[in-house]
């Protein structure tokens, strides 16, 4: 049957019943956009989300890097949120814990500029200060949201690898 006859065929199936299921497919794996930071000396994976709408840290991770030595010189000031919010999670009903802290943190992020040379690339460091909501029981350590994705990114794609890339400000 040619893509022609099945979409006619379904679009006659949506006419007689909109609520209508026309097939089974088997959906990809999903993923998350993340990249390799550095906190100090420590190397995080963090979660560039952009459907979040705020910057979140689990509660945890806080606490861990305010404590270790190995990120004291990356970690600002936990400021106490005046009128805690709490953020819709993917599903409308969830919620998450009111967000009563905000932890100050300094991420370095890695990326290329390309030399003069096309075929040779230079190691660049990019430091961001960022400003995160502190979470309890959040799935993943570190995300990044929407309104500071729109300060650091440029561009988003797919290599022929299937490889997701971002291009930096």
């Amino acid at each position: 049957m040619s893509a022609k006859q099945v979409k006619k065929i379904v679009k006659e199936m949506l006419r007689r019943d909109p609520d209508a299921i026309v097939g089974k497919v088997k959906l990809k794996k999903g993923f998350h956009l993340t990249v390799i930071v550095r906190i100090g000396t420590l190397r995080f994976r963090i979660v560039l989300d952009s459907g979040a709408s705020r910057n979140l840290i689990s509660a945890k991770v806080a606490h861990f890097l305010r404590h270790a030595a190995e990120t004291a010189d990356a970690m600002g000031g936990l400021w106490e949120v005046e009128n805690p919010p709490v953020c819709q999670t993917a599903n409308a009903k969830d919620m998450t814990q009111p967000i009563k802290f905000l932890q100050t943190l300094e991420l370095t992020m890695f990326g290329f500029d390309e030399s003069r040379d096309s075929r040779f690339t230079q190691r660049k460091e990019y430091k961001e200060r960022v400003d995160c909501g502190v979470v309890e029981g959040i799935a993943d350590s570190i995300i990044i949201g929407a309104p500071t994705l729109r300060r650091w990114i440029t561009e988003i794609w797919e290599a022929n690898g299937g490889e997701t890339l971002v291009t930096l400000k």
